[in-house]
C-alpha cells in the first residue's frame, strides 16, 4: 500500500479516537432536540406577536420573544462552546430605554445583535435537522449492512460476500464520524458568526481596550512622576530633619510640615488612581502645568536642593497640553537629580523659541539617595515617552564634569 492510501486510512480513521468528534456527535444529538424547541417558540411567538400586534396586546410578546432570542442565543453559544469547542465571546449586552412598548420594541428590534439571535434561531432547525438526519441514517445504513448478512439476508452468497458488507459497514460507520466532524465544524463557524460579536462590536472592543491601556500607561506615568517626587522630597526632608533634630528645632518642624503636606498630596494622588483603576467616580483634579511650575520649585528647594530656575520668552502661547507634559518631564527631571545626585547645583531653564518650548536641566556631582535599582529608569521611559506623544525631543546624558545634562523640545504647533 502507498504511503499515500496509508495517509488516507489513518485520516479517515483518526475521528474515532478523537474526543472532538465525539462531543461533537453530542452536540448535534442534544442540538437536534432543541432546535425543534427553538422553532416551535419562533414560529409561535412571532406568529402571535405579529397578530395581535394590532390590538397593541401583541407588542409585549415581540418585546418578550426577541428578548428571549437573546438567552437562547445564549444558551446555544454556551452548548457550542464546551461541545465544539468554539470560543464564542457574548456580544455587547444591550440595554433598551424604558418608555411606551412602541419605543421598547423598537430599542429591541434595532439593536443588531437581536436580528443576528432571531436569524440563529431561524437557521437552527434545519441546520440541526440535516446535520442530524445524515450521519443517523450513514450509520442506520452501517448497522444494516451488519445486521443483514447475520440474518440471512444474503441467502447463499459466499464468505466474500458477507466479509464485503461488514467492510462497507465499517467504511460507512468512519465516514459517518467523519462527516459528523464536517457538521460539527459548519455548526461552529455559524454560531461564531451569529451568536458571537459582529466585527463592529469586535473593533469597538478593540478601541475601548486600546483607550483604557492608554489612559492605565498614563496614570502609571503620573503616579511615577507625581508620587515619586513627593515620596523623594519626603525621604530627604525627614533624613534632613534626624540630622539636625537637636539643633534646629525650626527647621524639623518646617520640615515636618513639608512632609505632611506632600504625604497628604501623594495620598490624594493615589486615590484618584485607585478610583480610575477600580472604574470608581471620583472628582476630576485639575492638571498641573507651567503655572505650577514655582511651586514644584519651592517644593524640591524645601528638600534640600539648590534650584535656579531661569525663564525665558512668553509662555502665554504654549498650549495646555503641551504646558502639562513639559511640567511633569520637569518634575521628573528634578526628581531624579534629588535621588541621584542629592545636593547638587542645579539649574533649569525654560525658553520659548517661535514655535518651539525648551526644557534644560543641569546638575553637578551630588550624593546619590540610595543605591541603583536594577529595575530603575522608567523615569527616562516616561519622560520619552510623554515628550514623544506631543511630537517633541528629549536629549540627556552626562556632561563630562561629573554631572547630568537633559534637554527636552517641544513643538508648539504639533498640540
Amino acid at each position: 500500500m502507498s504511503s499515500a492510501a496509508v495517509e488516507f486510512v489513518g485520516a479517515a480513521f483518526k475521528p474515532v479516537g478523537r474526543l472532538r468528534t465525539w462531543k461533537a456527535v453530542a452536540y448535534l444529538v442534544i442540538g437536534f432536540a432543541i432546535g425543534i424547541g427553538e422553532l416551535v417558540f419562533l414560529v409561535t411567538g412571532l406568529a402571535l406577536g405579529f397578530s395581535l400586534s394590532i390590538v397593541i396586546v401583541g407588542i409585549p410578546l415581540l418585546i418578550a420573544v426577541a428578548t428571549a432570542s437573546r438567552a437562547l442565543g445564549g444558551m446555544d453559544r454556551t452548548l457550542a462552546n464546551v461541545l465544539l469547542d468554539a470560543d464564542i465571546q457574548a456580544p455587547p449586552a444591550h440595554r433598551h430605554a424604558g418608555g411606551p412598548w412602541l419605543q421598547r420594541l423598537r430599542a429591541v428590534m434595532t439593536a443588531p445583535s437581536t436580528w443576528r439571535s432571531l436569524g440563529w434561531l431561524a437557521l437552527r432547525f434545519p441546520l440541526a435537522l440535516i446535520s442530524f438526519v445524515i450521519p443517523a441514517s450513514m450509520l442506520t445504513l452501517a448497522v444494516a449492512l451488519v445486521i443483514e448478512p447475520a440474518a440471512g439476508g444474503l441467502g447463499d452468497a459466499g464468505a466474500l460476500p458477507r466479509i464485503a458488507a461488514v467492510a462497507s459497514a465499517v467504511a460507512v460507520f468512519f465516514l459517518s464520524l467523519n462527516v459528523v466532524d464536517a457538521f460539527g465544524a459548519l455548526h461552529r463557524v455559524t454560531a461564531r458568526a451569529l451568536l458571537g460579536p459582529s466585527r463592529s462590536d469586535e473593533l469597538q472592543r478593540l478601541q475601548a481596550d486600546t483607550a483604557r491601556l492608554g489612559a492605565r500607561a498614563d496614570l502609571a506615568r503620573d503616579l511615577h512622576d507625581s508620587v515619586g517626587h513627593s515620596v523623594t522630597a519626603i525621604v530627604l526632608q525627614a533624613s534632613a530633619a534626624r540630622r539636625v533634630q537637636e539643633t534646629d528645632p525650626a527647621f524639623v518642624s518646617g520640615a515636618l510640615e513639608a512632609i505632611e503636606s506632600q504625604g497628604r498630596e501623594a495620598l490624594d494622588e493615589l486615590d484618584r488612581v485607585l478610583a480610575v483603576l477600580r472604574d470608581e467616580p471620583s472628582s476630576p483634579r485639575p492638571s498641573a502645568g507651567l503655572g505650577d511650575v514655582d511651586e514644584l520649585v519651592a517644593r524640591t528647594r524645601g528638600a534640600g536642593l539648590p534650584l535656579t530656575l531661569e525663564r525665558r520668552g512668553d509662555f502665554a502661547t504654549v498650549p495646555a497640553a503641551i504646558g502639562r507634559e513639559a511640567f511633569r518631564v520637569l518634575q521628573e527631571a528634578l526628581t531624579n537629580v534629588l535621588r541621584h545626585a542629592s545636593g547638587a547645583s542645579t539649574t533649569a531653564v525654560l525658553a520659548t523659541y517661535g514655535t518651539e518650548l525648551e526644557l534644560v536641566v543641569e546638575n553637578g556631582p551630588g550624593t546619590p539617595l540610595a543605591p541603583e535599582r536594577s529595575n530603575g529608569g522608567r523615569g527616562l521611559r516616561g519622560m520619552a515617552e510623554r515628550i514623544g506623544a506631543v511630537g517633541g525631543t528629549l536629549e540627556h546624558g552626562p556632561d563630562g564634569s561629573g554631572g547630568y545634562r537633559l534637554r527636552a523640545v517641544f513643538t508648539l504647533g504639533r498640540s
